[in-house]
């Protein structure tokens, strides 16, 4: 996980793993990362999870068209990712374990396309009773 010299390689050990809470549940993956340049030498300050957060990875319409679905199915205005401290996070190996509860609305891209679209689909696996 980290070199000799201690230091994390935050594009390597932290983009993309997914993210469970301290029982184990999957709540979403890590879509980006809020990095504090105010310290020397900079730190991870926060995780990003959600389409506001993982859209902008995408390259052009793609990431654009799913940024702004979301922003029009969300209640909020201006949505912003859900923001997970990194003085929550517990452990870090082949997931990012976090002493946090992430409410179902904010767990990634992957549940909420499940959940906005899949599960309307007649038939589908994942359709809601």
């Amino acid at each position: 996980m980290n070199d000799e010299t201690g230091v994390l390689h935050a594009n390597y050990e932290l983009m993309d793993h997914q993210i469970v809470t301290l029982d184990g549940r999957m709540v979403g993956k890590v879509d980006d990362l809020e990095i504090d340049l105010t310290s020397d030498p900079p730190v991870v300050g926060a995780i990003l999870m959600g389409p506001q957060a993982r859209g902008p990875r995408y390259p052009g319409l793609f990431g654009r068209f799913v940024v702004s679905v979301h922003k029009r199915m969300h209640e909020d205005p201006d949505p912003q990712p859900y923001r997970i401290p990194t003085s929550h996070v517990t452990d870090l190996s082949t997931a990012v374990e976090v002493a946090r509860e992430v409410p179902a609305a904010e767990r990634g891209l992957g549940l909420w396309v499940r959940e906005q679209f899949i599960a309307r689909i007649p038939g589908s696996r994942h359709e809601t009773e």
